[in-house]
């Protein structure tokens, strides 16, 4: 033990090696369940990626649909996001996926998405949840106006 607490009056000095143990305690317990939940979110990323690299498993459809079906894609991606704990999936299948085949959205009207993307980061709960809206709004910012340049959305 790092201190054995001499200075302290007996009752108080069992008390704090007591309190010192059930720290050290926790603390070992805190460091297992962050491994096991990063293992966990390993897996997570790993199962989503095998299900949309399956055959016709796209997020988006190659068949025109409707901006309310892209906007409940990305919708989920970010909440594939949320559970992985980083923005990988929507990188790979939301960004660099529909930066290579915007073909894959239901329109081309990109003020719609925008708008749409907007109004869901405005009621974003967490940082990454933000950081998702906002790799979304910027793309189709891009999509917009593909000469220009960026608006860069201001983080809350």
């Amino acid at each position: 033990m790092l201190n054995d607490f001499e200075e302290f009056p007996s009752p108080l000095r069992n008390n704090l090696r007591e309190l010192f143990d059930t720290m050290n305690e926790l603390q070992e317990e805190i460091e297992n369940l962050s491994t096991r939940l990063s293992g966990s979110r390993q897996a997570f990323k790993r199962s989503i990626e095998d299900f949309f690299q399956q055959e016709n498993r796209n997020p988006f459809s190659t068949k025109r649909g409707m901006i309310e079906d892209d906007v409940e894609q990305y919708t989920r991606l970010v909440s594939y996001c949320l559970d992985s704990g980083d923005t990988d999936i929507l990188d790979r299948w939301g960004i660099q996926n529909i930066r290579a085949n915007p073909d894959m959205l239901a329109s081309n009207d990109y003020e719609l998405y925008y708008l749409a993307f907007n109004n869901a980061r405005a009621s974003s709960e967490t940082p990454l949840e933000e950081e998702c809206w906002i790799k979304i709004i910027e793309l189709f910012q891009i999509f917009q106006n593909p000469e220009g340049s960026l608006a860069i959305t201001e983080r809350r």
